[in-house]
Parts: structure tokens; sequence; C-alpha cells
């Protein structure tokens, strides 16, 4: 529980503030993804105004992006190279504490963990920008509106 209530900064663990700090850290992703997508776009409309060219500006753009990706590889594979030192190592071994941490807690606790996930599918659910935006940050098709509804015949405007 130590390496838990470390991790996440609580001075007490419970269910419900673990649930909760895990939904705000879920909230927080995805609006970094939506933050990341606004700044892509921006980048292409930049290029499209200095370019002029659209299909250029999109070209351009994904280039970039392609380099940016291949500098994130070449990084992640120097940093994985390095051999892992004590204190390292003793982390990496929190971490997988922490998730035997979190499973017990949720078989101890089933009802608990029931009704937080209950929760948060519910208000993703009742909230239709939140479920589009999660939609859209996962790379998922834009959910398509119904057409509205035709008056009914004989029907009385208010």
């Amino acid at each position: 529980m130590a390496a838990l209530t470390a991790l996440l900064g609580l001075q007490r663990v419970s269910f419900a503030r673990l649930g909760l700090a895990l939904a705000l850290f879920a909230l927080a992703l995805v609006l970094v993804i939506a933050a990341c997508a606004k700044l892509i776009d921006a980048l292409h409309l930049a290029l499209l105004l200095l370019i002029a060219q659209p299909a250029l500006a999109s070209l351009s753009t994904g280039l970039i992006l392609l380099v940016l990706a291949w500098l994130v590889v070449i990084l992640t594979r120097l940093y994985l190279r390095r051999r892992l030192t004590t204190p390292q190592a003793a982390a990496a071994g929190a971490g997988a504490e922490l998730v035997a941490q979190i499973v017990t807690l949720i078989r101890r606790n089933p009802r608990q963990a029931a009704m937080i996930a209950a929760l948060v599918g519910f208000v993703v659910g009742a909230l239709p920008d939140l479920r589009r935006a999660i939609n859209e940050a996962l790379g998922g098709k834009p959910e398509r509106r119904p057409p509205p509804s035709e008056p009914r015949p004989g029907a009385v405007d208010r």
C-alpha cells in the first residue's frame, strides 16, 4: 500500500479516491490527445498558408510527424538500452507491486469496483460530447447523428 500512496500522492488510500484519481488521469490523457490533434491541425494550416498548395502542406505535415516519431523511437531505444541501476530496478518492482495491489483492492471490494466502473460508464454515456471526444481521440469513426424528425401532419407549432 505504501508504494500506491507514494505513486499517486495520496495520504489515505481508499478505492473511491483511487478510482477518482484514475478517472481524472484518463480525462487529462484525453485532453492531451485532443490538444495534440489541434496542434497538428494548426501546423497543417500554417504550412498551407506558407505553401498555398493543400497536397504539399499535407505531405509536409506528414513528413514532419514521421520525423518526430522516428526521433521518439530512436530516443526510446537509447533509453531502454541503458542498464537499470538499483533504485530504478526497485521502482520497476514497485510498478508490478502497484498492479498487484490494485488487483487485490478490486478483489477485496468488487461491489465498489463495479460501482465506480458503472459510474464512469454512466458519465461517458450521459455526456455525448465527452463520448464523441473520447471516440475521436482514440481514432474511432465519428458518430452519425440521427436526422431531425419531421413534424407530424396537422401539428401546431408553438
